[in-house]
Formats: C-alpha cells, sequence, structure tokens
C-alpha cells in the first residue's frame, strides 16, 4: 500500500503479525526497509494471522487487520521519518476481519468479518485515527473484498 504523497509504502506481514514501512524511490522503484511493528498488543498469546493494510486518505495513519485477535491496528505516521507508532487497536465487532477499505470520503471504514458473516461500518477520526462503531451491521455471508465503484 503506497503513501498518497509520500515516498513511502507500507506492507502487512501475513504470518508474523506485523507491518513492514519501506521508503520507495519513484525514480528508480527501489524500496528499502525503515522498520517493522507488530500489529499486537505485547500481552497477547493467541494465534493471529494478519490480512489487510489501508493508508486514511489523509495519509497521516495506516491501519492493518488481524485474524485471530479481531481487530484493526491504528498506526501514527511520522511524516517525516516513515516510522510507525501504535496508537490503538479497535475490535473488530466479529470474527476474522479478511478485508477493508475507507469509503471515498475517508469518513467511514467498512470491516468484512468473514468469520461472523458480517460486514461492519466504523466512522474513522481524520485527526487522531480511532476507528468507532457507528451500529450499522449487514450480514454478508463469507465477506472477503470492499471496493467502491464511482458512478
Amino acid at each position: 500500500m503506497f503513501h498518497p504523497r509520500l515516498p513511502y509504502a507500507f506492507v502487512i506481514l501475513e504470518r508474523i503479525p506485523g507491518v513492514m514501512s519501506l521508503n520507495f524511490d519513484a525514480d528508480t522503484g527501489e524500496i528499502s526497509e525503515i522498520h517493522t511493528v507488530s500489529t499486537l498488543p505485547d500481552d497477547f498469546e493467541g494465534r493471529n494471522t494478519c490480512a489487510d493494510i489501508r493508508v486514511h486518505p489523509n495519509g497521516r495513519f495506516v491501519y492493518g487487520s488481524n485474524r485471530g485477535h479481531d481487530s484493526i491496528a491504528i498506526f501514527a505516521l511520522d511524516e517525516s521519518t516513515g516510522r510507525l507508532s501504535m496508537t490503538g487497536l479497535v475490535p473488530t465487532e466479529g470474527a476474522t476481519p479478511r478485508n477493508f477499505n475507507f469509503d471515498p470520503s475517508g469518513r467511514y471504514v467498512f470491516v468484512c468479518n468473514q468469520g461472523s458473516d458480517s460486514v461492519v461500518t466504523f466512522e474513522a477520526d481524520p485527526d487522531d485515527g480511532t476507528l468507532t462503531p457507528v451500529g450499522n451491521v449487514a450480514d454478508v455471508l463469507k465477506p472477503a473484498c470492499i471496493k467502491f465503484l464511482a458512478v
């Protein structure tokens, strides 16, 4: 996932729960690792894999989904260094979050909870990156992907 305006890219690590932050040189295509951060709290002891990664449209926050912990990890981006710091974890209100996506405005996030057959809507705060469930849950059999179509 590329940053919308800065020379950074971010990769979700599926088997090692984490997010890798990278420098990206658009002229040469070269990438180099900045660092890797965990998507889990230090005290988590269960099984977990990651699935999806998104950058908020304003570029200030990066998000990653945890399957097992059933959460979205929220990271603030230091725009001068490309380093990430975890600012929170929000439960996905369901099981096995596979994919999630921002609506085109960046105001809402829709989370596909594949294990509980639901898509849950969250409101994203552009100032602090927090996600708050708004109470809308759609029953969808094994949701795996959210895409938006411009009409």
